[in-house]
């Protein structure tokens, strides 16, 4: 197993099957410009395309490592001088979104890590009891694909209306979709769970992840 960073050592449980562990970011509305996050996704496009192109029988190995440098400047961009209004440093909207978390977790997804940052949240979530009392295959991904879409859906519009009122504000809170990256493997739920938690020290939001209040790992 890859070894944590020596500044965050989380206990590790035994990790679920494959297929059932998702790292998710959903972001402000007005966290990124659109015409950023078009570039973004254009050269993402085309590197894509280049990868399918130039490996025709072997390249779902290098598409996930260019997903990931794609998440990568998406993240430091939000990241660097946060962007918008930045709802999610008020200790209110903090706090009602939180608890969405933690009122659907156990029903919805099983909540491992998550952190609020100023302008976007990440967090890592099992839903293998689900899928199981759903009957659905976990190594079918479009047999519950529509089932995370939805209950991250559910998640957005409740964290969003009581977010809102606590504002005393009207209209989008969080930019349409979310990032979901699918965890292949021991090592990587364990790098996922690193960066989540390193999220405000890298940010400069705290020197380190047990400083900053609004980070949560369920084994630590």
């Amino acid at each position: 197993m890859k070894k944590i960073d020596t500044n965050y050592k989380p206990y590790l449980p035994n990790i679920r099957p494959l297929g059932v562990n998702y790292f998710i970011t959903i972001r402000l509305k007005d966290a990124l410009p659109h015409d950023i996050i078009h570039q973004l996704e254009a050269e993402f496009t085309q590197k894509k395309n280049d990868i399918i192109e130039e490996h025709p029988d072997d390249h779902q190995a290098l598409l996930h490592e260019e997903v990931k440098r794609f998440f990568a400047k998406y993240d430091q961009l939000l990241d660097r001088n946060p962007r918008g209004a930045c709802y999610l440093k008020h200790c209110d909207v903090q706090r009602l979104v939180k608890d969405q978390l933690y009122d659907m977790n156990g029903r919805y997804f099983d909540l491992q890590a998550h952190c609020v940052m100023p302008n976007h949240i990440h967090f890592l979530i099992d839903i293998a009891d689900q899928l199981e009392y759903l009957n659905l295959d976990p190594t079918q991904p479009e047999s519950y694909q529509t089932f995370l879409n939805d209950t991250l859906e559910k998640l957005k519009g409740r964290a969003a209306y009581y977010s809102n009122q606590a504002l005393r504000r009207r209209g989008n809170f969080w930019q349409q979709g979310s990032y979901q990256h699918h965890i292949q493997d021991d090592a990587e739920w364990c790098n996922i769970v690193n960066y989540i938690m390193l999220n405000p020290v890298r940010a400069g939001l705290a020197r380190t992840s047990s400083e900053y209040e609004h980070c949560y790992y369920k084994y630590g």
